[in-house]
């Protein structure tokens, strides 16, 4: 993870970019089009990726409660038995 918040953060670093002699436009594209580009790319990207840490939490958290039900549900027969 450390290494795409990396790479982000390099895309997103655009100072300067104005009086840099790269990259050669391969492309009839403005500095700040392509900016503006970038950045819709990177917004979309971290909130596919923001929506499918949910999705892993929500079934993490699901499974654990299913667990702590199962469990709670073997003490109670357990505690059936012994009487």
């Amino acid at each position: 993870m450390n290494d795409r918040r990396i790479v982000l953060g390099q895309i997103l670093d655009t100072e300067g970019l104005e009086n840099s002699a790269e990259p050669v436009m391969l492309i009839n594209l403005s500095t700040d089009h392509a900016i503006q580009q970038i950045e819709q790319k990177v917004k979309a990207y971290s909130n596919e990726k923001i929506k499918e840490m949910d999705l892993l939490e929500k079934d993490r958290f699901l499974k654990i409660s299913d667990l702590l039900k199962r469990r709670n549900e073997e003490n109670q027969n357990k505690k059936g038995k012994s009487l």
